[in-house]
């Protein structure tokens, strides 16, 4: 079963990467406004609550807003 499971696991992982493969070469640099800017990022956006509860202390945000000074912060997050 273990055996298996590792050739399914590799078998997908295969078909992915030929499909990744297969979309990048369909597209082309010249296929977009000479304007155009490629780029990349990745965001991570964390909500930990309850800072008294389950032995949880206090993060710095928690110290911050709790001083009263989260009005501050004029973030959308």
């Amino acid at each position: 079963m273990l055996i298996k499971s590792f050739f399914v696991m590799h078998f997908l992982a295969a078909v992915v990467l030929v499909s990744i493969v297969s979309i990048a070469n369909a597209l082309n640099k010249n296929d977009f406004p000479s304007h155009f800017l490629f780029g990349a990022s990745t965001s991570a956006y964390q909500v930990e609550g309850a800072a008294n509860e389950d032995g949880r202390k206090p993060s710095i945000w928690d110290t911050f807003a709790h001083a009263g000074n989260a009005g501050l912060y004029k973030g959308n997050g």
